[in-house]
């Protein structure tokens, strides 16, 4: 799996696993009875996820860099009451050392029903800020999934890329 990738999904998965625990119950606890097809009002969870990586094996596999990684993430679950979901997640990852970047995300996914699957996805889920200010790579866009797969935006680190330490490592 790709680092970055890999990364973003530890990050997304800690903070999800509560959150998809918690969800059903706090719906039936705070939305009282079923209300009919298209009628009441949303169920929105919001779940805060912070830690602290002593060593950050990303830095230290990529560059040879032993340094700490503070994490903070927000993830907002709304469910409609058609079924229809929309999960947003805003993430950083701050390494201790100052000559690595910042790396910040957001991003707003849409699924046809709490089981269903993701229909379509939006937002910036990678942006490396360089030390001192600036941006030094960016993936944004929309990818709308289904039959055609559409994709637009820009992409610099790609997720499949075989090279990260360009963007990561310090030159």
């Amino acid at each position: 799996m790709n680092r970055d990738v890999q990364r973003a999904l530890v990050a997304s998965v800690a903070a999800l696993l509560p959150l998809l625990t918690i969800a059903p119950a706090a719906s039936a606890a705070t939305s009282g009875p079923a209300a009919p097809h298209g009628t009441g009002r949303p169920v929105v969870e919001h779940v805060r996820y912070t830690d602290y990586l002593p060593l950050d094996g990303f830095f230290l596999d990529l560059c040879g860099i032993s340094t700490g990684t503070r994490i903070a993430e927000l993830d907002i679950l709304t469910t409609y009451p058609d079924g229809t979901q929309r999960f947003h997640v805003e993430r950083s990852f701050v390494p201790d050392d100052p000559r690595l970047p910042i790396e910040r995300g957001a991003a707003t996914a849409y699924y046809a029903s709490a089981d269903g699957p993701m229909t379509r996805m939006s937002g910036k889920p990678i942006q490396l800020l360089i030390p001192g200010g600036g941006v030094r790579a960016l993936d944004a866009g929309l990818q709308i999934f289904g039959d055609p797969y559409v994709s637009h935006g820009h992409v610099d680190v790609g997720i499949d890329n075989p090279d990260l330490a360009p963007f990561y490592c310090p030159s």
